[in-house]
């Protein structure tokens, strides 16, 4: 889960130019709500090549086993928003056949910050996991170029909940970041120029207190590469050790790269005014309504799915005229719970969560 917790930050900061030789991150370029691009991730070792100025770098033979379409949704809208009332981002990890994991952020101008994460670990929704951080993680400190560096500590801790009782493991770490290089890089999506890549070295234990504490120790080394052309994240390379009471284990070795143009690019504020959608009655246990605005013709698809990710309901995909809709939509044969509604359209996305009875 940790190498998940690691990628979100790669996708949440990007460039903007500057008018000096290196390029700059700053805090203007964060990832907003309903922005979405896709990335490619893959397994195995690669060296992460020169460090210094113009340097070259050819990735071009990464291969890839996952295919993630990112998107960045308001926290208030998904299933654990009361646990992170702080949360001003969140993002969900598609996990296949076992349950999404849902993280959260705090972006300020200055600084992002990991709040910690949930996911439901059963599929009747009876086993919660959760990692809070009662001290954030500060992921990223705005701005910084080639030379840059920062360092932070953060505390939280794990917990698994079933039928009322907890498991809790103290989580402790430190991370520093340096930019320790820039140049021209190539990856299975093209050659990018005026690229700038950040070393992290991360350290993260966990303490679990039974009889005697069990320390379970990651040591995480990371190099991430952006473009001041372009933005979000181009390429990311992670090797994690994870030893137990000292013992080290076998690394592991993981990539992750853009593959797409961004679909999106609109702030909450414009996608409030673009997508406006109610549902009405909720909580509901029959029937409920879908009423969205657009504010021009175009094609919308809905969608309902639980808090592990699966979609129970998928409407095809149709086309409306600008102005208000209403789309009645049959939930009875739903179980009761807690799901997701999700309008996308050519504009963006627009999420809601509801109550089934």
């Amino acid at each position: 889960m940790k190498y998940l917790q690691t990628l979100l930050v790669l996708l949440l900061s990007s460039p903007i130019i500057y008018i000096n030789a290196q390029p700059s991150i700053t805090g203007q370029s964060v990832f907003q709500i309903g922005e979405s691009v896709k990335v490619h991730l893959g397994e195995g070792f690669f060296t992460p090549g020169p460090s210094g100025e113009n340097a070259t770098w050819d990735f071009s033979t990464l291969n890839y086993d996952q295919e993630w379409d990112w998107v960045a949704y308001d926290p208030s809208e998904t299933m654990f928003s009361d646990s992170f009332p702080s949360a001003t981002l969140a993002f969900k990890f598609p996990q296949g056949d076992t349950a999404d994991i849902w993280e959260y952020y705090l972006f300020r101008n200055d600084s992002l910050s990991w709040l910690g994460a949930a996911s439901v670990l059963s599929q009747d929704s009876t086993i919660f996991y959760q990692v809070l951080n009662l001290d954030p993680d500060v992921r990223a400190v705005f701005p910084f170029t080639y030379g840059s560096s920062f360092s932070d500590h953060f505390r939280g801790k794990n917990k698994v909940t079933y039928d009322g009782s907890s498991l809790i493991q103290r989580r402790f770490g430190t991370s520093s970041d340096v930019v320790d290089a820039y140049g021209t890089l190539t990856t299975p999506y093209g050659t990018f120029n005026n690229t700038v890549r950040i070393k992290t070295i991360e350290t993260v234990r966990d303490t679990l207190d039974f009889f005697i504490p069990v320390v379970t120790q990651q040591d995480i080394v990371r190099y991430t590469w952006y473009s001041e052309d372009e933005r979000y994240i181009l390429l990311h390379l992670d090797s994690i050790v994870t030893s137990t009471f000292g013992f080290p284990a076998a690394a592991t070795y993981a990539h992750m790269y853009r593959a797409g143009e961004i679909m999106t690019s609109i702030d909450q504020e414009q996608l409030a005014e673009t997508i406006s959608m109610n549902v009405y009655p909720n909580p509901a246990s029959e029937q409920i309504h879908v009423q969205f605005t657009l504010d021009k013709s175009a094609s919308y698809q809905i969608s309902l799915s639980n808090i592990i990710g699966q979609k129970l309901i998928e409407l095809p995909v149709n086309r409306t005229a600008q102005g208000t809709q209403n789309i009645p939509l049959d939930i009875s044969e739903i179980g009761a719970g807690y799901y997701l509604l999700t309008i996308q359209t050519e504009a963006g996305i627009a999420a809601k969560k509801i109550r089934i009875y």
